[in-house]
């Protein structure tokens, strides 16, 4: 399923707060309720003319999609809600500013989305695929904030005949919505002049390091960032794309920047080696670091 083209409305906070009202009632809650109790929260209707039917309705179907939250039926025209079983107790107790770790879920059940439908031999969903594409670009050289201020050749050329995942402006804004909204990018303003979108995982990937290992030899470390963020460099999301700068095997340059962050922050820390056998090169502009472990501090692991 497409999320972009298909169900552009859609927005990581409004699922968030659909999940969260969902996991206060385990039994589930009709949808006109459901409607009727987020109306504050989640707007009904969009801005737009498009016939999802709304932030609500988009939202409730990338929900559905990614499986986090299910529909039961009541009956012909009657439809209840719940958040799957398997993640009730997890949303529930979430009570981090901002739900950053039901965000955090949303994030990976989209990257596990795009990788499961690669490996079928299916299209994954356009926005898994628009994010791996934009945490392979240059960090130090950010998108405009603008459709047609550069993101719309950059997707054109990166895809060239084919169809890429982002090709138009109210794509785009939902695109920088959803990248911003889950710890992916950050928007930077320039006086009146100019805004962009900088594309910086730091914040998703701090917020699973209490699920990584507390010591880990470089590649296993990123191997297991990966199968828990699939959108960071998985290489079955990365063989998807049609073109993009360096090889596979190399940590993308937005990761790079959020590594060297953390580090500064002490949320981990980057080990050098020589070692080439499990050795990880971080190459940004100023130089390369080879780095044979990645050791998070005990207070966090």
């Amino acid at each position: 399923m497409d999320y972009l083209k298909g169900h552009v409305t859609a927005s990581a906070p409004a699922l968030v707060v659909i999940c969260r009202y969902l996991a206060t009632h385990p039994q589930g809650v009709e949808e006109a309720e459901l409607r009727s109790a987020l109306q504050p929260h989640v707007p009904a209707k969009s801005q737009g003319t498009r016939s999802d039917g709304g932030v609500f309705v988009a939202s409730l179907r990338v929900g559905q999609d990614l499986e986090i939250i299910q529909p039961q039926e009541v009956s012909r025209n009657r439809r209840r809600w719940a958040v799957s079983e398997s993640l009730q107790e997890e949303i529930e107790r979430d009570t981090s500013p901002g739900a950053q770790i039901v965000r955090s879920l949303v994030l990976r059940r989209l990257g596990a989305r795009a990788a499961t439908a690669i490996e079928a031999g299916h299209p994954p969903p356009d926005l898994g695929l628009a994010l791996t594409w934009f945490l392979m670009q240059n960090p130090l050289a950010p998108f405009s904030v603008t459709w047609g201020d550069g993101p719309e050749a950059a997707f054109k050329d990166g895809w060239k005949g084919d169809h890429p995942p982002v090709d138009n402006a109210e794509q785009w804004r939902s695109f920088m919505r959803w990248a911003r909204s889950l710890g992916l990018a950050v928007r930077a303003d320039f006086g009146r002049q100019k805004s962009v979108l900088i594309a910086d995982p730091t914040r998703a990937i701090e917020i699973v390091l209490s699920e990584m290992p507390s010591r880990l030899l470089a590649d296993e470390w990123f191997r297991h960032l990966h199968s828990l963020l699939p959108v960071l460099g998985d290489s079955r999301l990365v063989s998807a794309l049609p073109q993009v700068s360096g090889s596979v095997e190399e940590v993308p340059l937005p990761v790079v920047l959020a590594m060297r962050k953390l580090e500064r922050m002490g949320k981990l820390r980057l080990v050098a080696s020589d070692d080439s056998r499990n050795a990880v090169a971080l190459r940004l502009a100023r130089g390369d670091r080879r780095i044979g472990e990645v050791h998070i501090p005990e207070a966090l692991a």
